[in-house]
């Protein structure tokens, strides 16, 4: 990959994405785990729990987070310090070369893991003009030559074999994200009815209300202190919760 691309790429529109609303949504959670003075009878603290890094980095680089996470499970079994017998390193299993060509430096953290594959994921739908799902998970799987190749699906049983369990695992998950505005939002789909559709959901055309141009993360690094942050004020608001429920 030309290194002019991923300069290109990253000062895009498509990265220039949510620093205010990932600091308010820091915000919320922050205060809430600020203890205020119990009244006579304490309230429960609202359930609100931060957003994953699947919500997190499919928003930033307008991917479905269930899809994201369906590939992490068929690839790792959520595992972030997995290798496989092929050399394919963490949570999204990139192969050594994949993930130096987009910009992850531990394969181990899971975090760089899945901004690399989700870097990666971008790149072979809007720079290699791949539309068709199937043919987006074949690529990440076997790499986008095949599937240029071959002009669809490459026949190598391992390749078709990994398509059909990520597609199975994201349709039969709680649902593609739930984001409100998700093209993918009605396809809520259950072991009941999932046969019932026969087309896979689009890679994702996310809309998410008050989320503009102007509000999206600038770099990764800003992406990655602040999922610290909420991380650590994730933790906050569990102790508080716990703190309360063992208060007499």
């Amino acid at each position: 990959m030309d290194a002019s691309w991923a300069n290109e790429y990253y000062e895009s529109p498509v990265i220039r994405w949510c620093t205010s609303w990932l600091a308010l949504l820091l915000g919320v959670a922050v205060l809430l785990a600020i203890p205020a003075p119990a009244p006579a009878q304490s309230l429960p603290l609202p359930s609100v729990v931060p957003p994953s890094i699947f919500d997190i980095v499919g928003i930033m680089f307008n991917l479905d987070p269930s899809l994201l996470q369906a590939i992490a499970s068929v690839e790792s079994g959520g595992r972030a310090k997995a290798v496989s017998p092929k050399g394919a390193s963490g949570l999204m299993q990139l192969m050594p070369d994949t993930a130096r060509r987009f910009g992850v430096r531990d394969p181990f953290n899971p975090v760089e893991s899945v901004l690399g594959a989700a870097r990666f994921l971008a790149y072979l739908h809007e720079y290699a003009g791949i539309e068709d799902l199937p043919q987006l998970l074949a690529a990440y799987n076997a790499g986008e030559g095949a599937v240029s190749r071959y002009r669809g699906l490459p026949p190598y049983p391992e390749t078709r074999e990994y398509v059909r369990r990520v597609l199975l695992t994201y349709l039969l998950s709680d649902g593609p994200s739930n984001v409100q505005g998700s093209s993918v939002h009605s396809y809520r789909l259950t072991r009941g009815n999932v046969r019932q559709r026969t087309e896979p959901p689009p890679i994702s055309r996310m809309s998410v209300p008050g989320l503009t141009e102007a509000t999206r993360p600038k770099t990764e690094t800003d992406v990655l202190a602040q999922l610290e942050q909420i991380k650590s004020a994730r933790s906050r608001v569990l102790r508080a919760q716990q703190h309360q429920k063992q208060a007499p």
